[in-house]
């Protein structure tokens, strides 16, 4: 589904692509939202990978006294279902190998994707500091998601100089509308992203993301 969204917004301009296809955008947002709201919820419950695997230790014992049909989660998919929880923010790690891999497939895909990811970062922007949108906490998850999803697809990253994003406006956004949400917004930032401390990343910004 992602794919199928990705491209018809990306074909042509972005900007009007979003404005022709609102109803296509909310549905992208609505993904990367859920995504990044998910990883926020298991990275502060992290005994979820040792019930789970309390859990997969003990599936020899309820199998003797249940049986295999008294197993809910069968052998299989626990094994799936550890892999995918050992990663710190794991569903952000799959959007992103989802994007990054089909920018793979097609180089062409690669400015068009860059282009729509940043206005989907400026458009949040905006809507923010308008105060355009009743949910503004909405708005910001997906700022910071659109951000990391450009900073790993883009090769340049989101944090060059002459990056199409202001990352010292996101930071001010963050700490001034996030509330309860803003440090760990933040550290998505810090910790998510792929280029930010990179050599070509300016010191200042790197310092910016980093203070506390």
């Amino acid at each position: 589904m992602l794919e199928s969204l990705i491209k018809i917004l990306c074909q042509g301009d972005p900007i009007e692509n979003i404005k022709q296809y609102q109803a296509l955008a909310r549905k992208f947002a609505n993904v990367i939202h859920f995504a990044i709201v998910f990883d926020d919820l298991k990275m502060s419950k992290p005994d979820i990978q040792n019930d789970f695997s309390y859990y997969r230790r003990s599936l020899p014992k309820i199998k003797l006294q249940l049986g295999d049909d008294g197993v809910k989660v069968q052998d299989d998919l626990a094994n799936k279902m550890s892999l995918f929880y050992a990663y710190p923010t794991p569903m952000m790690r799959s959007i992103i190998t989802a994007m990054t891999n089909f920018v793979a497939q097609d180089n062409s895909k690669l400015q068009p994707i860059s282009n729509c990811l940043s206005t989907m970062v400026n458009a949040c922007i905006n809507a923010v500091t308008q105060n355009s949108v009743n949910d503004k906490q909405f708005c910001l998850y997906v700022m910071v998601a659109c951000l990391v999803l450009y900073d790993h697809v883009n090769e340049e990253g989101a944090f060059v100089k002459k990056s199409p994003i202001n990352i010292k406006q996101v930071k001010k956004l963050i700490e001034t509308d996030g509330g309860p949400i803003a440090e760990p917004l933040l550290n998505c930032l810090r910790y998510t992203t792929k280029h930010l401390n990179d050599e070509s990343t300016p010191k200042g910004t790197r310092n910016l993301l980093n203070a506390n």
